[in-house]
């Protein structure tokens, strides 16, 4: 998978804002002939232009916290903290997008945080570091998924997709 490669890449030397960027950019070929065939420029312009471009960053910071995150934990013990950020998404939802969160929810997101703490099975012996990428990686991925829902309302999938790699190559 695409995490194992990461991973194998920073261990054999690779910095990890390295690898975001040729992440980036290979992606951004594929991207950029689409953005063509679609009109380029003039048909694909952001409605929300601040928002795609606060996207953009954030999810720019994101890969790098991400590969951050499986470069310096175990992949199982990365990958289960990474599925937390799905259970910040409805906090970051009610308190910015407004929407409402009722009693199950939020006893679901207790419940999954509890979850995460018995996946991780906290001993004292961890990697701090690798801790405040996950930290990191999961408020970031939750304030992406978040913000998604919010240019969504406006901006196209495939827009919001070739200004965040478009940016992030850069």
């Amino acid at each position: 998978s695409m995490t194992a490669l990461r991973k194998n890449l920073f261990n054999e030397g690779y910095h990890i804002i390295e690898i975001a960027f040729y992440r980036n950019l290979i992606a951004l070929v594929p991207f950029f002939i689409i953005f063509q065939m679609r009109g380029g420029f003039k048909n694909n312009i952001p409605v929300n232009k601040k928002g795609i471009f606060i996207r953009s960053i954030i999810g720019s910071i994101s890969l790098v916290v991400t590969f951050g995150t499986f470069a310096h934990l175990p992949m199982a013990d990365a990958t289960a903290m990474i599925f937390g950020s799905t259970l910040v998404v409805p906090i970051l939802a009610h308190f910015f997008l407004k929407e409402q969160v009722g009693i199950y929810r939020w006893g679901a997101v207790v419940v999954g945080f509890v979850g995460i703490l018995i996946m991780a099975q906290p001993t004292g012996a961890t990697n701090w570091i690798g801790i405040g990428f996950a930290l990191a990686t999961v408020l970031c991925h939750a304030t992406i998924q978040t913000m998604v829902r919010w240019i969504g309302r406006t901006d196209t999938p495939f827009v919001i997709t070739f200004y965040f790699i478009a940016l992030g190559t850069l």
